[in-house]
């Protein structure tokens, strides 16, 4: 486990950290790694093409967690997913370190409050630890008899569920009192955040930022903040403003429907754990997310954040990654 750190040493300056989301991966595989006919060789291209254009390779855990839980004898997707973690640990394992970022609710956590929950600290432990012990072949690990992988699905279930109705719990919140949210802006300041956030979705910005922030608070047992929480509020939504915005988009759909109709509308759960991803995204961070979803794109194209997501095919055009392997040879592979 002395392996498992976030840093990464090479000769050449890494302008940018560049993650898959859980589709990208598959979709690799299907195109790339489907025949198991030079898997290994395949995959160290790719990480020499990743290298030689300056990008670091970068495993987000929910994503690999959501391909850990096909792993098991009766799911159809159990081969394609088997391929893509190995991919994913293969195209992020640089010597001898595995890069990765851990669950969203730990850099937040550590981003507002320095300190991390005990709880989160043990799940990201255990999935990062039958990551490894399952991509490096350990003979002693449980995954033999698909334990892993049904502690996971059970695990990756109970967090999105506790997740989900969080959220939902939110959503109702400010569907019936955002209006009465605020910070204390200047007037100069209003103008400023007016102006980038646009006045429609300003308040619902404000709303969001608040809520996640003493969402945290509460969790992490934080009676009293030290420093200034307005500020902290204004950089949170900064931060991770395309998941604030697809929750936004959410709770639009959320509020339409509940004015029309008496049958309270419910998100789609699919559509959260997108959101979940969006909060690995930090556009000041210069992270790249991979993503073939449209709607991912959509979000991103209208903050004026396009640079930081990216189609699968476009990628691997931007880093010169081809199915011919004639270009390279063996001595250049990392």
């Amino acid at each position: 486990m002395n392996n498992l750190v976030f840093k990464y040493n090479c000769e050449e300056p890494l302008k940018t950290k560049v993650i898959f989301d859980t589709n990208a991966y598959r979709n690799f595989v299907e195109k790339y790694l489907k025949d198991d006919t030079n898997f290994n060789e395949t995959i160290e291209r790719f990480k020499y093409c990743e290298r030689k254009s300056s990008y670091m390779p970068s495993s987000n855990l929910l994503s690999v967690m959501e391909l850990h839980q096909h792993l098991l004898p009766e799911d159809p997707a159990f081969n394609s997913c088997r391929k893509a973690i190995l991919f994913s640990f293969k195209r992020s394992f640089i010597d001898n370190k595995f890069i990765h970022q851990p669950l969203s609710e730990i850099e937040i956590s550590d981003r507002l409050f320095h300190t991390i929950s005990d709880e989160d600290m043990q799940l990201n432990g255990y999935f990062l630890d039958g990551h490894y012990r399952y991509c490096v072949g350990d003979s002693n690990f449980e995954h033999s008899n698909f334990e892993f992988a049904q502690n996971v699905k059970k695990q990756l279930n109970a967090y999105k569920e506790t997740s989900y109705n969080s959220i939902i719990n939110n959503l109702k919140r400010l569907y019936t009192s955002f209006n009465t949210e605020t910070l204390k802006f200047s007037n100069k300041d209003f103008k400023s955040y007016k102006k980038r956030f646009g006045e429609k979705n300003l308040k619902m910005y404000v709303s969001l930022g608040i809520t996640l922030f003493e969402a945290f608070q509460k969790r992490l047992n934080v009676t009293h903040y030290q420093g200034n929480k307005d500020l902290a509020i204004v950089n949170l939504i900064i931060d991770y403003r395309p998941a604030l915005l697809s929750y936004i988009k959410i709770w639009e759909k959320f509020s339409n429907n509940n004015e029309k109709s008496k049958s309270p509308f419910l998100p789609n759960k699919n559509d959260l754990i997108d959101s979940f991803i969006l909060f690995s995204i930090v556009p000041d961070d210069n992270i790249l997310l991979v993503t073939d979803e449209n709607k991912i794109h959509s979000i991103f194209t209208e903050i004026d954040k396009s640079n930081s997501v990216i189609t699968l095919s476009n990628y691997l055009k931007k880093i010169n990654f081809t199915s011919n392997p004639s270009y390279t040879t063996n001595k250049d592979f990392i």
